[in-house]
Order: structure tokens, then C-alpha cells, then sequence
């Protein structure tokens, strides 16, 4: 099973502006956002994310390296 990270961005957020985080899997192209909201200071979303991550026996730059991945698969797909 492949490993998987929980991250936010900027552009991902609910209409009532809170942010979305989302999941990505390892090497798999894109992510799935969740159904989660995490208010609407980025700083305390990015907290939460690598909390969670840690949570998952995730350091931080295992996560980014999730995500990269992700991106990756999508361009080798494109």
C-alpha cells in the first residue's frame, strides 16, 4: 500500500473560505480532498497537517516528498 500525506494549499479552500485539506498517495497523480475544515489561518492548517502527518510516521520531508510524487505520476501520465 502506498504511503500516504495530508497537506493544504492556498487555492483549496471551502466557500466559506476555511481550508480543505486534502490527501495525497504516493506516486498516484493528484489528490483527493477531504471533507475536513481547518479554519481560516494557513498557519494553524499547516500545523495540523504535519501534526496529522506525524501522526501517520510521517516526517515533514517525507510528506513534501508525498506530494512531489504525486506531481510527478501526473506529468509521466500527461
Amino acid at each position: 500500500m502506498n504511503r500516504m500525506a495530508v497537506f493544504v494549499l492556498p487555492a483549496i479552500r471551502a466557500e466559506d473560505g476555511q481550508f480543505i485539506p486534502c490527501i495525497a498517495k504516493e506516486g498516484e497523480p493528484g489528490y483527493y480532498p477531504t471533507k475536513w475544515r481547518w479554519g481560516r489561518d494557513e498557519v494553524v492548517a499547516m500545523r495540523a497537517a504535519d501534526n496529522l502527518n506525524m501522526e501517520l510516521g510521517l516526517s515533514p520531508r517525507e510528506a513534501i516528498e508525498i506530494v512531489a510524487s504525486t506531481l510527478r505520476a501526473q506529468a509521466v501520465g500527461a
